[in-house]
């Protein structure tokens, strides 16, 4: 479902990102590492986090408790996308195979604390 995003659902969010960029009005970036963009015709949130193994305490504090607080406070007009960014971890050699089982844990643990599909984008990096 979330994993595998067919073209046209790739080249949406790419249109979109691309859109919000171009008719940026305003960007900050605040404490917790997510891009606020506020355009001419919708605000969008964007975060990512590197699928590196079992997530932390570090990480559920510093991100994914504060996405989903994003996601059940934003105004129903935000998009939101979350990406889980497996480009950014192959800086180093990766085993290919535990790659791919993070990507798809990391996955599942965007689902588990309460990311919810149906209100927020959730996408590979690579997929775009």
């Amino acid at each position: 479902m979330l994993s595998a995003l067919h073209s046209p659902a790739k080249r949406l969010v790419a249109q979109n990102l691309i859109h919000s960029v171009t008719s940026l009005r305003s960007a900050t970036q605040n404490s917790a590492s997510h891009l606020h963009v506020r355009s001419f015709t919708q605000e969008v949130i964007f975060s990512g986090i590197q699928p590196t193994g079992v997530p932390h305490l570090g990480n559920y504090l510093g991100a994914l408790q504060q996405w989903v607080r994003l996601q059940n406070e934003a105004a129903p007009t935000t998009q939101l996308l979350f990406s889980i960014v497996d480009l950014h971890a192959i800086t180093m050699h990766q085993d290919a195979e535990q790659l791919r089982r993070w990507k798809r844990e990391t996955l599942a643990t965007l689902l588990a604390v309460g990311l919810d599909p149906e209100r927020s984008t959730i996408f590979y990096q690579s997929d775009v």
